[in-house]
């Protein structure tokens, strides 16, 4: 029940910032997860909205270490948000782990995670325990986190390789087992 009574919580927040912010291009979140898209004055109002007693009093506190601001052509440092806000300036960000920016960011962030897996599933053998290699495997080394990267990547002829790579780790992980 702990995930449905944040939620709950949670809503109050969404609302209150539906409120203060009605200009907001997105306000989405997963659990704790939000991700908030529109200008920098609406973002500003709502970054102290999330930082405001009135949101703190019911327990919950923005942790500025893990908020990111992302600006698409890269020439904003966004002086007037706290410092403790990371700021990325790159070709990209990651959106709930989901690579978003120029074709190159999301290639790169594509090959960072198949060299990641693969890393991984070349040690899958160590278990010495067929059936339990083959159980990881399937149900959350093989191509579910691919499947997961991959459900927000636009497709791209630059991606070929880093699935092939990552076909062949799962297949070399299905011979040795």
């Amino acid at each position: 029940l702990g995930p449905l009574l944040f939620s709950l919580l949670l809503r109050r927040v969404i609302d209150g910032l539906k409120q203060r912010c009605p200009d907001l291009d997105l306000n989405v979140w997963f659990l704790d997860d939000g991700t908030l898209v529109g200008s920098r004055a609406s973002l500003l109002v709502a970054v102290q909205f999330l930082m405001s007693p009135e949101v703190e009093a019911i327990g919950l506190h923005l942790n500025l270490s893990k908020c990111e601001l992302w600006w698409p052509r890269g020439d904003a440092v966004f002086p007037e948000f706290p410092e403790e806000i990371q700021r990325n300036t790159g070709d990209g960000t990651n959106i709930l782990k989901i690579p978003v920016g120029s074709e190159q960011f999301v290639v790169s962030e594509l090959n960072k995670r198949v060299a990641k897996a693969s890393a991984v599933l070349d040690k899958l053998h160590h278990l010495e325990d067929a059936h339990l290699e083959f159980t990881l495997l399937r149900a959350c080394l093989g191509s579910c986190r691919l499947t997961y990267t991959l459900r927000g990547v636009v497709p791209s002829a630059r991606i070929e390789t880093a699935l092939m790579e990552a076909d062949g780790a799962v297949r070399r992980s299905l011979e040795r087992i």
